[in-house]
């Protein structure tokens, strides 16, 4: 994303966490961010288009985070506690965009916005499925759903905690705390070989097979990008194909002739087939080649 465009993004959420999404005009957008009225609608359609894109950079930049982790990490215990650690760092960071989403909960918000935030609260739920998968194996398989719904159970009281009661917590604290809570309540279930409550039956857009999100998809791209051997400048276009392709699986209609098109990039590239078989399936068409 270009400077001038997060710009105004960060402009945005100041506002809106300030003012609220309604009583916010693009004007007042437009001042903050040091831009134009016109330059805002060259990059947002609306106000609307603008709160939507708010929160997908923000869920992306995060999984960017989480993604790195992956990388970077050995060792799924210290993995699932450096992501912990982020979460609630990024949260930090971004308590406005939180606090907006909270006090709009109430308000009339555009049914895209809506549905891009429940998107990325799925994204993330099944996210945490592979996460305590990885970590507690499978024996924690069938408690997956429970373990998921206790880990953003107890995240969303940490978040509170963090954004309204000004305790005087750190995050390392706040970690430790939600890690040991997750360790106690998992063990638990597993010892007691209790029944879940939660099956895979009840949700018919929930796999048993732990495949991942369009996102997911191309956060394995964008890893297996980084250990083959191209030149800088296709690098990149491969990545800027990536990027391009995160923005439009973001939109309420993603344009499927441009997805192709950009897949098509990767096709000489065999690391990438699967992720590429991956990525079309999931949105809804067959790649031409």
């Amino acid at each position: 994303m270009n400077a001038k465009k997060l710009n105004i993004l960060e402009a945005a959420v100041h506002l809106f966490a300030d003012k609220g999404f309604h009583a916010t005009s693009i004007q007042e957008i437009a001042d903050r961010s040091g831009v134009s009225k016109g330059t805002i609608y060259l990059y947002f359609s609306s106000k609307d288009e603008l709160i939507t894109s708010l929160f997908t950079y923000f869920h992306e930049e995060l999984q960017k985070k989480i993604t790195r982790i992956d990388e970077e990490v050995t060792g799924e215990r210290r993995r699932f506690e450096k992501k912990i650690h982020i979460y609630l760092e990024e949260l930090w960071k971004r308590k406005e965009l939180i606090i907006l989403q909270i006090r709009e909960q109430s308000l009339t918000v555009n049914e895209t916005t809506i549905e891009v935030i429940q998107d990325i609260r799925r994204n993330v739920f099944e996210s945490d499925k592979r996460m305590l998968h990885d970590l507690y194996g499978e024996p924690f398989r069938p408690y997956l759903l429970d373990g998921a719904l206790l880990l953003e159970s107890i995240r969303t009281s940490v978040h509170q905690l963090l954004l309204f009661d000004h305790a005087e917590v750190t995050i390392d604290s706040l970690a430790t705390f939600v890690i040991h809570r997750m360790d106690e309540l998992a063990n638990g279930m597993m010892d007691k070989n209790d029944t879940p409550l939660l099956h895979e039956g009840m949700f018919t857009d929930t796999g048993d097979d732990l495949e991942p999100s369009p996102r997911d998809t191309l956060a394995d791209m964008e890893r297996v990008l980084k250990t083959i051997k191209v030149s800088d400048e296709r690098y990149s276009e491969l990545q800027g194909s990536i990027d391009f392709l995160y923005d439009e699986i973001a939109k309420p209609a993603p344009r499927s002739f441009l997805l192709k098109g950009m897949l098509a990039n990767f096709r000489t590239i065999p690391e990438m087939e699967g992720p590429r078989k991956t990525l079309a399936r999931h949105l809804g068409f067959e790649l031409d080649d």
